[in-house]
């Protein structure tokens, strides 16, 4: 229950601009969280994994976006603000 009501709040969170980089990084810490406890890394050492490692990728995933936040060039900005 505590899983879903973090992963929903992580979820509402992306939904602002202002905290989009914040739940992009705390969902990423949930994300290994739970791959690490949960999954048992995959489970690849035990002969019997059905998706392994979907959680690397879906962190590759989630360090891309956040790099792309970050490295906005400063043209789209100034057509951000702008608009609004």
């Amino acid at each position: 229950m505590v899983l879903v009501a973090v992963e929903a709040l992580i979820g509402l969170a992306a939904l602002s601009r202002r905290t989009v980089a914040v739940s992009a990084a705390v969902g990423l810490l949930a994300l290994l969280a739970i791959w690490v406890v949960g999954q048992d890394f995959g489970q690849l050492y035990t002969g019997q994994a059905t998706d392994p490692n979907t959680a690397l990728i879906a962190t590759v995933m989630a360090v891309a976006l956040l790099a792309g936040y970050y490295r906005r060039p400063r043209e789209y900005e100034d057509r951000l603000r702008r608009r609004t």
